[in-house]
């Protein structure tokens, strides 16, 4: 469906001394975690953040319409890698420091995509994030080069 397509350029981030990772200041633009899996890793946690605007105009605020079974592609200087949304779900800002170890451990035998947003906006700030698990489906190689 061409209305859920998110296309938006990629920016490394790091987490902030205070432990939050703050997606890019463009609300076009998503972030990847640089401590994270790349996208087309054999294991580990791909992270990537993008910003929810409550007026509209967020790169990821259509994040929350996904659903199990969605096809999400990560295009690399590779080629692009295709994931398998598993789950959808939303956590408090609270459940997301107490699941941390889950949702950003590297200790993961099989590669695994973790989309995160905010949510729940209350006039003020956002309460909750809306995060996505995807299972990596495979790397199809650009022409010319090596798979």
């Amino acid at each position: 469906d061409p209305e859920n397509q998110l296309r938006a350029p990629s920016l490394p981030i790091e987490i902030a001394p205070n432990g939050v990772l703050t997606p890019p200041s463009d609300v076009h633009a998503v972030a990847w975690w640089k401590r994270s899996a790349q996208p087309g890793a054999t294991s580990g946690q791909t992270l990537i953040t993008g910003h929810t605007v409550h007026t509209g105009g967020g790169v990821m605020n259509q994040l929350g319409d996904l659903r199990p079974g969605s096809l999400i592609q990560i295009r690399t200087p590779r080629g692009t890698v295709d994931y398998r949304a598993t789950k959808v779900f939303v956590y408090t800002k609270a459940q997301v420091a107490a699941h941390a170890e889950e949702l950003f451990s590297q200790d993961r035998k099989d590669a695994r995509l973790v989309l995160v947003t905010c949510t729940g906006w209350t006039g003020h700030d956002y309460t909750s994030n809306i995060i996505v698990f995807a299972d990596q489906l495979g790397v199809r190689a650009k022409p010319g080069n090596a798979a």
